[in-house]
């Protein structure tokens, strides 16, 4: 294939280590596909895989310079090759799916990625829709499913608190809370209020007003903290006998907590969590999608020679909602 255009970084560091440049893409293993991206999305690991922060993350990404230099954690485009044993796809398929923080990532035109972590695009949605769901969609599933079995019966209704609920993943797990049959509270400021109750949340807390953690002990099944700062005990104390704290973002102290503590500590009631690709949860996902019971919360879309710009809007935390890259002109 000739070169194609990609986003890249060489060093570690802020948006002015990023240049475009052109690139040869290899052909696809045997259990890849080569897709030609026409959407992207921007996820807070994006900015994680950039920085090089925190230090311990530079084991998988490289110790003194990123042995990834492309970011991009979602995508949707169209497959062009497949690998030899790749039998479930076939070329012209709409696809769109993650990708995970230790690879090469999506601003580039073509990417080879394994067959598996791809699932087909509903026909009801749009490419730039495609690509805002993949990662976030499938964080906010895995944290609110799979650390507590769903109740027994619907009367059974589990409790559910989700903190950082406006961003990408929380605005997902508020809409997949409601169809897994939970009652939800949300947690964010006070300019997404509105856009929670839109989303479904049964009881929003303004954290700008009052705190969720007053009056609240002892009082739900499941908390997750899609964004925050804050300890891990302040988390904990809001949960039932048996509850559970998953967690999948936010401040570097609060993950290292919840690393610590999931991993020593809490006995099966804390839990960080990294998304797993996984087809048949993106496929519920976009099954939800079609039946009109998740929006895609796409906040806004930018042209692929904006990239830098769309990072930068993210990162000033401007959006309410996923940052979308259209890569085809």
């Amino acid at each position: 294939m000739e070169k194609v255009k990609a986003l890249v970084f060489n060093s570690y560091g802020g948006l002015e280590k990023l240049h475009f440049d052109d690139i040869n893409i290899p052909g696809p293993k045997k259990d890849e596909v080569l897709i030609k991206v026409h959407a992207a999305s921007i996820n807070a690991g994006d900015f994680i895989v950039l920085k090089g922060e925190p230090a311990m993350m530079r084991i998988a990404t490289g110790i003194f310079s990123p042995r990834f230099s492309i970011l991009g954690h979602d995508l949707s485009g169209v497959v062009v090759q497949l690998g030899s044993e790749v039998h479930d796809l076939k070329v012209g398929d709409a696809v769109y799916g993650p990708i995970p923080l230790f690879h090469n990532g999506s601003f580039v035109e073509y990417l080879c990625i394994p067959s598996s972590y791809m699932a087909k695009k509903p026909e009801s949605m749009s490419f730039e829709e495609a690509a805002a769901i993949p990662l976030a969609g499938l964080t906010a599933l895995q944290c609110l499913r799979d650390y507590r079995a769903p109740p027994k019966s619907a009367e059974d209704k589990y409790k559910v608190m989700i903190h950082g609920a406006s961003g990408g993943v929380g605005s997902y797990a508020i809409q997949i809370a409601k169809d897994l049959g939970y009652e939800v509270t949300a947690v964010c400021s006070t300019r997404n209020v509105d856009k929670a109750r839109q989303f479904g949340a049964d009881k929003v807390i303004d954290y700008k007003k009052e705190s969720p953690f007053e009056g609240s002990e002892s009082k739900y099944d499941i908390v997750f903290a899609a964004n925050g700062d804050n300890s891990i005990s302040s988390y904990t104390k809001l949960l039932k006998n048996g509850g559970v704290f998953s967690t999948c973002g936010g401040s570097g102290r609060q993950n290292f907590q919840a690393m610590i503590h999931g991993a020593v500590l809490s006995r099966g009631k804390v839990f960080f969590h990294s998304f797993q690709p996984n087809r048949k949860d993106l496929e519920y996902i976009g099954s939800l999608f079609e039946s009109k019971k998740l929006d895609a919360n796409v906040d806004k879309v930018f042209p692929k020679d904006q990239i830098v710009d769309a990072l930068r809007y993210f990162s000033e935390g401007k959006s309410q909602g996923k940052v979308v890259i259209k890569m085809v002109d």
